[in-house]
C-alpha cells in the first residue's frame, strides 16, 4: 500500500482537482493519502474532509512546506511514498507507473511534466517551449512539485530541511543512476498567465537553488548544470530563435529580481502565482 503526502497552504482553488487525480487511479488499492494543511486561512482542510473520509487531514498553524512534509512523513505508514504539491494533477496511470518504476537501484522517481499554457501569453508559451529543451528535462530529472521515494531512498536523509528547494535537496541525495524520470507517466502543471508572474515564481526557484547550494555544498557535485547542448540545438534551429530570445530575457530578469530581493532582505517572501490556480 503506497502513500501520498500533500502539503497544502491555502489551496482551496486547486486541492479538489489534485485529490481527484490521485484517487482516480483505478489500479492502486488501499492508497494512503495525507494532506497537511499548513498555515491555512481558508477552508482547504474542510474541502479535503468533505472530498473523501479516507483522506487523513492534518492541520498546523506553521505556514511551512518543509514542516508540512515532515508532519506528513510522521503520519504516513507505508512505502513507496509520493510527495505532491497541491496544484499538481496526475493523469490516470501516472501514480502507479511512477511507483512501479522504483526497482533495483532506482530509489527516486517522478513523472514528466506537461505544461498547460491555456490562457497564457505568447511570451510565456515561448519560454516554456525553450525551457523544455534544457538538460534538466532529459537527464534523470525528479522534482518540480512531485517525486516518489522508496523506503531506502527516504532513509538517505533524516528530515526535510527548512529550505525553499525541497525537491532539489531530495534529487541531489541520489546519483543519476539511482533516480528516474518516467517516460510513460505525466503530471500537469498550469503555467502563469504572463511574464511578470512567470518571473516571480521562477525567481523563487532560482533563490531556492542558490540557498540549497550554500546550505549543502557537498551535494552540488551531483548537480547537472550545463545547458550548452540545449543552447546549441536551438541555435541550429532558426524557428526556435524567438523562443530562445524570450528564454534568455527571462533568465536575466529572474537573476535581477533575485539580486534585488537579496539586497532588500525579501528572499524569504513567497512568490505565488494565483493565476494558474484559477484566482
Amino acid at each position: 500500500m503506497p502513500s501520498v503526502v500533500i502539503p497544502a497552504h491555502n489551496e482551496k482553488m486547486v486541492i479538489e482537482r489534485c485529490l481527484r487525480s490521485v484517487l482516480a487511479e483505478p489500479r492502486l488499492e488501499n492508497l494512503e493519502v495525507i494532506v497537511v494543511c499548513n498555515g491555512c486561512s481558508d477552508d482547504t482542510a474542510q474541502i479535503c474532509r468533505d472530498f473523501d473520509e479516507a483522506i487523513v487531514v492534518i492541520e498546523t498553524d506553521v505556514p511551512s512546506k518543509s514542516n508540512a512534509l515532515n508532519l506528513g512523513d510522521e503520519a504516513a505508514s507505508t512505502f513507496p511514498r509520493m510527495y505532491l504539491d497541491a496544484d499538481i494533477e496526475l493523469p490516470e496511470g501516472g501514480l502507479k507507473a511512477t511507483f512501479d518504476a522504483m526497482k533495483g537501484s532506482i530509489h527516486a522517481a517522478a513523472p514528466k511534466p506537461v505544461f498547460d499554457t491555456t490562457g497564457a501569453s505568447l511570451p510565456v508559451r515561448m519560454f516554456y517551449s525553450a525551457w523544455q529543451r534544457v538538460p534538466y528535462f532529459n537527464d534523470s530529472m525528479i522534482g518540480s512539485g512531485v517525486y516518489a521515494l522508496t523506503e531506502a531512498g527516504r532513509a538517505r536523509f533524516e528530515r526535510f530541511p527548512s529550505i525553499i528547494a525541497d525537491d532539489g535537496f531530495v534529487r541531489l541525495q541520489f546519483e543519476a543512476h539511482e533516480r528516474r524520470c518516467i517516460d510513460t507517466a505525466r503530471f500537469v502543471v498550469r503555467t502563469p498567465q504572463n511574464m511578470s508572474q512567470l518571473i516571480g515564481i521562477k525567481s523563487r526557484v532560482v533563490a531556492g537553488t542558490d540557498e540549497l547550494h550554500r546550505t549543502f555544498p557537498e551535494l552540488s557535485a551531483r548537480e547537472e548544470t550545463s545547458q550548452s547542448s540545449a543552447v546549441k540545438s536551438m541555435l541550429f534551429k532558426p524557428h526556435l530563435w524567438p523562443c530562445f530570445a524570450v528564454y534568455i530575457y527571462a533568465k536575466r530578469a529572474i537573476r535581477k529580481r533575485v539580486a534585488l530581493k537579496s539586497r532588500t532582505g525579501a528572499l524569504g517572501q513567497w512568490d505565488r502565482d494565483d493565476s494558474s490556480r484559477g484566482g
